[in-house]
């Protein structure tokens, strides 16, 4: 739980206010200086005495006046110093002729890791924990006594009495504060309607047809600001629209972008403009398809029309409802064929089952048998089959010269 403190505006009495500081720095007494640990939250009363320019320009420093310059900002700064009810360490007295000798066991001083932390007057943050010093005059002693820390003659800065502070005037800076913590409304587009980012309840302060007020119309936009986009045009509740989400058909909840698609139904089930009529993806749609080009087998990528044929293996690859099984065209499949009628020579139109025996030395019909019924002489030795046993070499026929053994 916390509280929610708001910030001074007016600064008019900020000189002389007692405030309520706080912070986590060094712990410790006017008397002994900052001797404890950090991370303790620490709170009491200290009174402003002063805007810091009474001590800025005692040390010769000038006004901001001049950018170059940067000497200190008049009014920005409030001072004050730490007193433990004894004149002897008033600081502002004894430099700067302002004696008070404090508001006694409620006095504190800010410490090192107090930087940031709040004083509080009237329950406003009216200053902002920024520094501390001590001051040595030539020829004066800093005003402390034995009851404030000192080391021999020398001003140590410990957070004891006789030690000045200052805060950052939170009023000089309100202006600032709030431009950064509340900026003012904006309507760039002109609508009417501020942006929702400074407050206001315009989703798009950029477009003047889009604001709380606007009706809703179906473009994929959130045209209203009411959270939603194209409401009342989803006609099948599938939640898509026909044109801010890509519905193709808004009569039919199961067809709409992301849906799944069913193969050879002729339905763009998933609205990309197509229907999978080939799902092996060959280039060719398959023959279910309606109005493809016949890919007679649509699960293998090396069937379709105008693929290459392998004779003889029993597949129709380029869909043309035959195999390549009769490689010579003699009418007759090859006996490689399967369940073809053997043709004994698939590469000689003139060698099939049924044909004419030739004179040729080769078994045109397949038979078996070379030459059956003809009398040829093939090997011009003067004698004709079937009188010359081997008519395929001259020197064997009736009446040739033996060679023994």
């Amino acid at each position: 739980e916390y509280i929610v403190y708001d910030i001074d505006r007016d600064g008019s009495n900020d000189v002389d206010a007692v405030g309520s500081k706080v912070g986590f720095g060094r712990s410790g007494t006017l008397a002994e200086g900052d001797v404890l640990g950090i991370g303790i939250k620490r709170n009491g009363l200290n009174q402003y005495d002063s805007f810091a320019d009474t001590w800025l320009e005692a040390l010769g420093r000038q006004p901001d006046t001049d950018t170059e310059t940067n000497d200190f900002v008049p009014g920005s700064v409030l001072m004050y110093d730490s007193d433990n009810g004894n004149s002897a360490n008033d600081a502002f007295g004894f430099f700067f002729t302002n004696p008070d000798t404090g508001l006694g066991d409620d006095e504190v001083n800010s410490a090192p890791g107090d930087s940031g932390g709040p004083t509080l007057v009237n329950d406003k943050i009216t200053g902002v924990t920024s520094y501390g010093l001590v001051l040595q005059f030539s020829g004066g002693s800093p005003p402390r006594t034995s009851d404030c820390t000192i080391q021999g003659q020398s001003p140590i800065l410990d957070s004891s009495c006789g030690e000045f502070s200052g805060d950052t005037r939170v009023s000089f800076y309100s202006d600032f504060i709030d431009g950064v913590l509340n900026p003012p409304n904006v309507d760039s587009d002109g609508d009417g309607f501020f942006d929702i980012n400074t407050g206001g309840t315009d989703c798009d302060d950029s477009n003047p047809a889009i604001n709380p007020g606007a009706a809703e119309v179906d473009d994929g936009v959130d045209n209203n600001c009411d959270g939603n986009t194209d409401e009342g045009f989803d006609g099948d509740s599938d939640g898509f629209t026909p044109i801010g989400g890509a519905d193709c058909d808004d009569t039919d909840a199961t067809i709409h972008p992301g849906a799944a698609e069913t193969a050879y139904d002729t339905i763009d089930s998933n609205c990309d403009g197509l229907d999978p009529d080939d799902v092996d993806l060959d280039g060719s749609p398959a023959d279910q398809a309606v109005g493809g080009t016949p890919d007679c087998d649509d699960t293998d990528a090396t069937i379709h029309p105008g693929a290459a044929e392998t004779a003889y293996d029993g597949i129709d690859s380029n869909c043309d409802g035959l195999d390549p099984d009769d490689v010579d065209l003699d009418g007759s499949p090859a006996d490689q064929a399967v369940g073809g009628t053997p043709d004994c020579d698939d590469t000689d139109n003139t060698v099939y089952p049924g044909a004419p025996e030739l004179a040729d030395g080769l078994d045109n019909d397949c038979d078996g048998q070379v030459d059956e019924g003809l009398s040829v002489d093939n090997d011009n030795d003067g004698f004709t089959t079937p009188v010359d046993c081997d008519d395929t070499d001259d020197t064997i026929h009736p009446g040739a010269a033996e060679t023994a053994y």
